[in-house]
Parts: C-alpha cells; structure tokens; sequence
C-alpha cells in the first residue's frame, strides 16, 4: 500500500511538471507571434527613399494598417511621412472615430470613404 501511494505522488509529480512545462512553452510561443506582429513585414528601397509597411493591428472596432515613408539626402532624412489607414466594422464606429492630428502639428490630410467604412489620415514632416 506504501508503494502504490510512493507511485501515486510520483506520478502526480511528473504530470504537474509536464502541465507546467506545456503552458511556459504556450505562454512563450504566444509572445513571440505578438512579437512577430510588431515587426515591419514589408521595406522597399528607392533612389535614397524607404517605404515600410506594417502589419495590421487589430483592435475591437477597427483595425489600423500603418504604412511609413523616409526620404534621404546625404545620409540624412529630410521627408518623414505616415499613412494610418482605419477600416471599421460598423457604421456608428465610423461615425464616432476622430483623431486631431493637427493639434500636435502635423501636416495632414484626410480620406474619409462612408461606403467601405475607411478613414485614410496621411501625415508627413520636412526637416
């Protein structure tokens, strides 16, 4: 009876440590595909300039697809400039979304399609 409940707690012992090693393994492959979604998927290089576009960010009402433009002269950036573009899933997320880009002194100009439920704001910088 001694060996059976010797037997018993080591088995319970080595499901538990497997339990425990499996969820760290999901937990870790987890982060690393969130990771993976903060990285730029795309960059072209032309003529001194770089257009990056990134993935998709996907929020509860909409979700956001980020493109980035650089321009070089020299080995300096004299143009900087950001598409953001916002596609929503419902008509009243639309109409209640709005960003003021112009408060923080950025060029800007706005695309506003009602039909397929996107704002495109593109903002850009000349140093």
């Amino acid at each position: 009876m001694k060996n059976i409940k010797i037997i018993f707690s080591i088995s319970l012992i080595v499901i538990g440590m497997c339990l425990i090693s499996s969820g760290i393994l999901l937990i870790y492959k987890n982060e690393e595909k969130k990771s993976e979604n903060q990285k730029i998927s795309h960059i072209n290089k032309e003529n001194g300039s770089f257009h990056c576009t990134r993935e998709t960010f996907e929020m509860q009402n909409y979700k956001i697809d980020y493109q980035y433009d650089f321009s070089f002269t020299d080995g300096k950036v004299n143009r900087a400039s950001t598409l953001y573009i916002y596609t929503f899933k419902t008509k009243e997320s639309y109409e209640l979304f709005h960003i003021n880009f112009s408060d923080i002194g950025l060029e800007t100009e706005e695309d506003f399609d009602n039909k397929s439920l996107t704002k495109k704001i593109y903002n850009s910088c000349n140093f």
